[in-house]
């Protein structure tokens, strides 16, 4: 992982050359990331969970269109939020999983 890191550093100090970008839900890499010493060459960006309310209108909004109208009712929201929490990959998910698999168990 240090080849790694030195190569996209000469890469993108060199001329500009390219930018990188990480992506990752493991809070220990930020960590690690420092004690690479390559914090000087990097901006982090910490994205949250969503507020109860926007997890609600994306709930509402965007993901109970797509299920079918009598499968709805068995969706509830307080149930998915109080086990998933403010994260909508997960929840996205689930409602997309429950509406596939949900008539094969009737």
């Amino acid at each position: 992982m240090k080849c790694l890191l030195d190569a996209m550093l000469v890469l993108t100090k060199q001329d500009r050359l390219c930018h990188v970008v990480h992506a990752t839900s493991d809070s220990f890499y930020q960590t690690w990331l420092r004690q690479m010493n390559v914090m000087q060459h990097c901006k982090i960006v910490c994205i949250g969970d969503c507020s109860r309310e926007e997890v609600r209108a994306y709930f509402e909004e965007r993901l109970l269109p797509g299920v079918p109208e009598q499968l709805r009712k068995k969706l509830d929201f307080e149930e998915l939020y109080h086990v998933f929490g403010g994260k909508l990959v997960h929840i996205a998910d689930y409602v997309s999983d429950f509406g596939e698999f949900w008539p094969l168990l009737l």
